[in-house]
């Protein structure tokens, strides 16, 4: 297993400290034990020797992470994820601090012609390339679909569409963003996939092995789908709208000059599809909202904002973009419905995961009785933590699955 020295600047600062770079658009691995940095292939041998039980328990003690940072994680097989573009200063107790990779200040004044200005270097970039863009009903992809299309993108519009009462208001926004793409150019293309297609919790015996376990393995066959779909239609950019929350909610004073470290572009980026899935089909599974000086600029243009949850301001800011039922009104999102059924229809393949992994790694929190009778009580139960906890034991019990098939 060989260190990844194209990858990693071992640079001793100290008699105990490294400082350990990851320039790729890969999440790489860091030892503990060896104190070497991994690619992501060499980490999976690893995490197969080392799988344990006690892996469990810091996968719980972690609780769903979109972005793998370091600094605020307990080791899983002796592993620590390195997001992509970011740099870390380690010491051997595995405390870690951030160190910046690339510009991170913020620009003194901005407008959305700067915005502007990068959105279309970026089209600029990608212009031999078929764009996909995630249709999900919401308003942060729907800002990004708006604003390509008005400066003249060609996009391959993907979204997961359900008949539940909740997502009538999804349903109705994907509606209008499909007539006006279909307006802009009649051979505009769209690809539509009926959501109990792909429920959370199915084909999780199919999941991609990876060196550590992600909450987010549980929308393994969405994002599957999502992917071969792309690729079937030649995309090989698919961007969505991850991230975005922390950019339009969060309060952000006046004299801040720099973006914090929740606002780097990595940290806005769910790395765990596009390393597993969406790479494997020659797609880039990306955040608009992470691109280069996107988090920076719309950092800026929102100084002096107080907490936003609602999203007003982009609501307004965006407004010559989104459909008006987007810019006059707000609504919450109610995937527990939808999680309950996948649950329900995967009960019994979760159950023989369950026990497959259970007689190689015996800890009493994923033996199939257990999960099952957790199973069965979930619609109602409605303390969120409860439910969050039995979904992260869950995607660990498919991630374990997936590295003993390789034994």
């Amino acid at each position: 297993m060989d260190q990844l020295s194209t990858n990693i600047s071992d640079v001793i600062l100290s008699s105990s400290d490294e400082l350990v770079e990851n320039n790729t658009r890969h999440t790489c691995f860091w030892d503990t034990e060896t104190r070497y940095l991994l690619s992501g292939k060499d980490a999976i041998s690893l995490a197969i020797a080392r799988l344990s039980a006690s892996d469990l328990e810091a996968h719980l003690a972690n609780g769903p992470i979109f972005s793998p940072r370091p600094d605020k994680l307990r080791p899983v097989v002796g592993l620590l994820p390195i997001p992509p573009r970011t740099a870390w200063l380690l010491n051997s107790s595995q405390q870690c601090s951030f160190r910046p990779l690339g510009n991170i200040g913020l620009p003194a004044r901005a407008d959305m012609s700067d915005l502007k200005h990068v959105v279309s270097a970026y089209m600029h970039n990608f212009r031999s390339r078929t764009i996909a863009v995630d249709l999900s009903g919401g308003l942060d992809s729907s800002i990004v679909i708006g604003l390509l299309s008005a400066l003249g993108a060609r996009l391959l519009l993907v979204g997961h569409v359900s008949e539940r009462y909740e997502f009538r208001t999804e349903r109705r926004i994907q509606q209008l963003l499909l007539e006006y793409h279909s307006s802009l150019a009649p051979d505009n293309m769209s690809v539509l996939i009926p959501d109990d297609h792909a429920l959370p919790f199915s084909g999780l015996d199919k999941v991609p092995p990876s060196a550590w376990p992600r909450h987010t393995n549980i929308y393994h066959a969405g994002h599957l789908l999502s992917a071969t779909a792309a690729s079937e239609h030649g995309a090989n950019i698919f961007l969505n709208g991850n991230g975005a929350d922390a950019l339009f909610c969060d309060q952000i004073d006046a004299d801040i000059d720099q973006l914090p470290l929740e606002y780097q572009g990595w940290n806005l980026d769910d790395p765990w599809p596009n390393d597993t899935i969406y790479e494997q089909l020659g797609i880039s599974y990306l955040s608009a909202y992470s691109l280069g000086r996107i988090p920076a600029i719309i950092y800026s243009l929102r100084r002096s904002q107080a907490e936003d949850v609602q999203k007003k301001w982009a609501r307004q800011v965006f407004s010559s973009f989104i459909p008006k039922e987007l810019r006059n009104y707000a609504y919450k999102s109610d995937f527990s419905g939808l999680l309950q059924d996948g649950l329900h229809a995967a009960r019994r393949d979760i159950s023989w995961i369950s026990n497959a992994v259970y007689t190689q790694i015996p800890h009493p929190d994923i033996q199939s009785n257990h999960i099952d009778r957790e199973i069965a009580h979930y619609p109602n139960l409605e303390d969120e933590n409860w439910r969050s906890r039995l979904c992260m034991k869950i995607s660990f019990i498919s991630w374990a699955y997936s590295l003993l098939k390789q034994q």
